[in-house]
């Protein structure tokens, strides 16, 4: 049976969601513009249905992931 390679084990890569987009995509726009919305003005408005649990997430998230 033969030895798999050493690996280093002091070696650490730390990266994010945020290194693994590039500065010119096109969701880095989708991002701020949904920001810069004021959802009040929209008639977008939270409805707590539940109060126990897990807090909603905000309404923002989704419109972004609609878009």
């Amino acid at each position: 049976m033969p030895i798999a390679p050493k690996k280093d084990r002091f070696q650490f890569h730390f990266s994010s969601l945020e290194d693994a987009i590039a500065c010119d995509n096109p969701v880095r726009f989708l991002d701020a513009f949904v920001d810069k919305l004021l959802m009040e003005k929209l008639q977008f408005s939270p409805q707590t249905i539940k109060t126990e649990g897990r807090p909603a997430f905000e309404h923002q998230i989704f419109l972004k992931l609609y878009l």
